[in-house]
């Protein structure tokens, strides 16, 4: 992947950068692969001796701990979400632990954009029936006296899609967002930026009303 933002860059005429390569293992085994990249690139004999041996960076999300992130609220909470994934069962007490974070937690509109993301991975991760665990575990997590409710995964899906079109300015990025949302939770491939771009406000609003129709939505 290191050689193909170089390749990248230079396809697309842009100056070469640099790159720190970061691995983030979510494995269930113990990770096995060499971190160096020395073996990766290929040259000739007489330049081996010139080839760097430049090592990734690996972060096992199974190892590490949370004490390790006390400045990075967010950071962690997504990292935490992440180990919860690997549970065979939803594990209630570390879904409390959680939110409680995400509660004390100052920057309110950061707080619900992190919030909307971990709820859409976890509902995708756990199924169904687990879900009313789920929305008991985060009303455990709150502030006594909070009336904060639960985005259900459809909800943070929209929230998240309509806020890409806010920041766009423009009813081609709103309705952009809507039509990604659709698609995840329709589970139907997800368009590219440069996709939506390349149709008429007319197509979208179109595509985003049959989208919408799939689920019985109102299309606006």
């Amino acid at each position: 992947y290191v050689l193909r933002i170089h390749e990248w860059l230079d396809r697309n005429g842009q100056p070469p950068g640099v790159i720190i390569p970061i691995v983030v293992y979510h494995g269930e085994h113990v990770w096995d692969e060499p971190t160096s990249l020395r073996d990766k690139v290929q040259a000739e004999d007489d330049l081996l001796d010139f080839v760097p041996d430049m090592r990734v960076i690996l972060v096992d999300l199974n190892l590490l701990k949370s004490a390790f992130l006390p400045d990075f609220p967010e950071l962690e909470a997504r990292v935490r979400a992440l180990q919860i994934s690997r549970s065979p069962e939803l594990p209630f007490e570390a879904l409390v632990d959680l939110f409680k974070l995400l509660q004390n937690w100052g920057k309110i509109h950061s707080q619900q954009d992190t919030l909307n993301d971990i709820m859409i991975y976890l509902c995708s991760v756990f199924d169904a029936p687990n879900l009313e665990q789920l929305e008991l575990a985060f009303h455990t997590g709150q502030l006594p006296g909070s009336e904060k409710q639960m985005p259900n995964c459809l909800e943070a899906l929209f929230a998240r899609g309509v806020e890409q079109g806010l920041e766009e300015g423009l009813e081609r990025g709103l309705l952009a967002g809507r039509i990604r949302a659709l698609q995840q939770v329709l589970n139907q491939p997800t368009m590219t930026p440069r996709e939506l771009a390349s149709k008429s406000l007319t197509e979208l609003q179109a595509q985003a009303a049959e989208l919408a129709s799939l689920l019985n939505l109102d299309p606006q």
